[in-house]
């Protein structure tokens, strides 16, 4: 009586619910399972409860770590896992990890690597949909190169657009062997009651890249405030798009020239290709390790060697 426009909504949503009631069930009772369930209330409990209670500040030597920053990585690692379970239920195999690879990769392309080495040990039938998708998650993240030198040294764009490209293009050719291969395995999609992620491998994977902040930071305090360019390839090591910007501001503010900003971002490149390529190790096992760090070294050589010919122009 006090709010009559809002509880005319408020009764319109209820006869909506009423008559959903059924598929509301059916939808409840025969497609999401308890397991689903469960593994939801666990990720958004890890989002929404635990993440806001951890101090997002530095801590530890040379303020190396974030205690909120590691934990978002764990929370990403679930929801790469759990987005990777949706799309295959949804789409199949063939295309679910692919499509959830490369949109997770705009997130983090590294958990996106965890995420789906996780997937690969646990269903070895979708390994090569799961190296195609960490390939197309890796492309993200490396388009990621053009805003962020678009905001900070847009004149550095076109001198690193050839080596960005070469290694994309390698990506995409990885991803595409992925689809071909998976597409004649015929795997089916997870069930139901399939775990959407594991969560130890999660955390797991978080205290490997605490490590790997800890280790640079702490080089980076060593190596003295000359060697800019030095901490940015450690910071790559954890961060790709943080080093970018640091190459990106030492060029812009004339620290570094044209062909050393060119070969500085080949090397960000390959320092970032070291370390997803131990993280797929690590999650993924042996086999899922060695097609990614194949898939991601050649894009490196691809960019080098773009790089290398624009050193010698005809």
């Amino acid at each position: 009586m006090r709010e009559p426009g809002a509880a005319g909504m408020l009764a319109v949503l209820i006869a909506i619910l009423i008559q959903a009631k059924a598929r509301l069930h059916h939808f409840s009772r025969e497609v999401i399972s308890n397991r689903e369930i469960a593994d939801g209330l666990v990720l958004l409990a890890f989002a929404l409860i635990v993440l806001p209670l951890l101090p997002d500040e530095p801590i530890g030597p040379y303020g190396a770590l974030n205690l909120a920053t590691v934990w978002k990585l764990v929370v990403l690692v679930m929801a790469v896992g759990a987005l990777g379970h949706v799309a295959l239920r949804l789409i199949g195999s063939r295309w679910g990890l692919l499509l959830s690879g490369f949109f997770s990769g705009y997130v983090s392309s590294t958990a996106a690597t965890a995420g789906f080495g996780q997937r690969a040990k646990a269903e070895p039938s979708q390994l090569h949909a799961a190296t195609g998708a960490t390939m197309l998650a890796n492309l993200a993240s490396l388009s990621l190169f053009v805003p962020i030198l678009l905001a900070v040294a847009p004149a550095l764009l076109p001198a690193v657009a050839l080596p960005l490209l070469a290694a994309g293009a390698v990506l995409v050719a990885g991803a595409l062997l992925g689809v071909r291969r998976n597409g004649r395995s015929e795997a089916p999609p997870p069930s139901a009651e399939t775990r959407m992620f594991r969560i130890g491998q999660a955390i797991g994977l978080a205290a490997l890249i605490a490590g790997v902040l800890v280790v640079s930071h702490v080089a980076a305090h060593w190596l003295g405030p000359n060697a800019a360019l030095a901490t940015a390839f450690l910071t790559a090591l954890a961060e790709l798009q943080a080093a970018t910007a640091t190459v990106a501001t030492l060029f812009r503010d004339g620290t570094i020239d044209t062909r050393q900003a060119q070969w500085a971002v080949v090397g960000l490149v390959a320092a970032s290709s070291l370390a997803k390529s131990v993280v797929a190790f690590v999650s993924g096992g042996r086999a899922f390790g060695l097609r990614i760090t194949t898939g991601l070294m050649a894009a490196t050589a691809a960019a080098a060697a773009v790089a290398l010919l624009n050193a010698f122009p005809s």
